[in-house]
């Protein structure tokens, strides 16, 4: 899994499956920094199917993203604890 993230703040902008790579198209305006989570390995699946399940635009009151990089190397990925995603009215 291919892990996108704002190299600024350490936010995961978009988690992209191995399979999914090749058709996959970075549209942000924003630089994004790539790594890389070996997607199957036991020790991160469920963090990987976590991520995919996840929208990745969602944010919660304070503009945050569920996930993000708690330390690059090596790679750890973190989830905010208590995040409850806002609810924009249309």
């Amino acid at each position: 899994m291919k892990l996108l993230t704002n190299p600024t703040t350490s936010e995961i902008w978009y988690a992209v499956r191995d399979a999914d790579w090749l058709f996959f198209k970075h549209t942000t305006n924003i630089s994004l920094t790539e790594a890389t989570v070996d997607e199957v390995s036991p020790d991160n699946v469920e963090i990987c199917q976590a991520l995919d399940r996840h929208n990745h635009f969602a944010v919660n009151e304070q503009g945050q993203r569920k996930f993000y990089v708690s330390n690059p190397d090596p790679l750890e990925i973190a989830e905010r604890d208590g995040w409850i995603e806002e609810v924009f009215d249309a």
